[in-house]
């Protein structure tokens, strides 16, 4: 997997600008919109589908793999199932997030709660620290899988998915790596104020659904060889 074709990669593409600024106000609004809470989904929801179909090029060898920007509601429709399948693969957090929160309403705000919360997120912390690695590797290769058959149930299929990552221990660890990488490498430019709130999420997107790919590919078989 090559992290530095992750984040150059766009710039071969000569319609690059008008896709990342496409890219840009939509995150900007996914942000701006959070508060509505419809309405900041549908930008996530559509960004998503476009993620997904940023993948499906790759996996394709589409000689520019960033997609344009049209056929909106094909894409609402991929990322709304990515989003769904987010979701489900979040709950056992919100779980966590919930058994937390409540410990100082049963308690009150006292010494003794917070003790007990601090004791709850030490134990706490290493189990969600190794599912969200878990999850989050799984459900990266459930999009590529998706990318493939369109089909959500792919992202469901937790043995089948879980099993391809145990097979692949290496390049697993090494996308989780490099993955973290670019997170925090863009999450520091990102700092910037304004500009780069919205800039570096949505370059964000693009690099990490070519490492994504280059994942895929390298635990699987691309799809076109795979339906030969």
């Amino acid at each position: 997997m090559n992290i530095a074709r992750a984040l150059t990669y766009i710039f071969d593409d000569e319609e690059w600008i008008p896709k990342l600024a496409i890219t840009v106000a939509l995150v900007f609004a996914g942000i701006v919109l959070m508060p509505v809470f419809f309405a900041g989904l549908v930008a996530w929801a559509v960004l998503l589908g476009y993620l997904v179909e940023l993948v499906r090029n790759l996996r394709d060898h589409h000689p520019t793999p960033l997609p344009r920007w049209h056929n909106y509601p094909e894409k609402l429709a991929d990322g709304s199932r990515v989003l769904t399948a987010v979701f489900v693969y979040n709950l056992p957090n919100l779980l966590i997030a919930c058994c937390v929160g409540v410990i100082p309403l049963l308690w009150g705000p006292d010494s003794t709660s917070t003790g007990i919360t601090l004791l709850a997120i030490c134990c706490l912390l290493p189990f969600a620290l190794a599912y969200n690695f878990v999850t989050g590797a799984m459900l990266a290769l459930g999009i590529a899988r998706y990318a493939d058959e369109g089909n959500i149930v792919v992202f469901f299929q937790f043995g089948d998915l879980f099993g391809a990552l145990t097979r692949h221990p290496r390049s697993t660890l090494i996308w989780l790596a490099l993955a973290t990488v670019i997170n925090i490498g863009l999450g520091v430019v990102g700092l910037i104020p304004c500009l780069g709130w919205f800039i570096i999420p949505a370059v964000g997107i693009m690099a990490q659904g070519h490492l994504l790919a280059q994942f895929a590919n390298t635990i699987e078989l691309p799809y076109a060889k795979r339906k030969r």
